[in-house]
């Protein structure tokens, strides 16, 4: 479903929400909608596979580690079934104790 805005633009734009979203702790899934499974393709690196077929990979996504990790984070594929995420602290990977990721499109 999309909404689309008129007054303040000269054409209608259209505007989509989050499309899948996942809070795990490590690879065990708290709270998700829109993804089929979570694959951990080792420590701190995790595939989200959608429960749907994107029409192209051009998805924006956002990576949330907890507040006690303060390395990075960051998004690494992105396809038209799935999205990779990845943590990095300490000098390497790393899983932090609860993280979110929310893909928009």
């Amino acid at each position: 479903m999309a909404i689309y805005f008129k007054d303040e633009y000269s054409a209608p734009v259209e505007m989509y929400g989050p499309r899948a979203y996942v809070t795990a702790n490590g690879s065990s899934v708290i709270a998700s909608s829109g993804l089929s499974s979570l694959g951990s393709d080792g420590s701190g690196r995790y595939t989200l596979n959608y429960s749907f077929t994107y029409p192209d990979a051009h998805a924006a996504v956002a990576v949330l580690p907890n507040n006690n990790y303060h390395e990075q984070s960051w998004y690494d594929s992105n396809s038209t079934t799935s999205v990779k995420v990845r943590f990095y602290g300490n000098g390497g990977y790393g899983t932090p104790s609860r993280w979110s990721a929310m893909v928009l499109r």
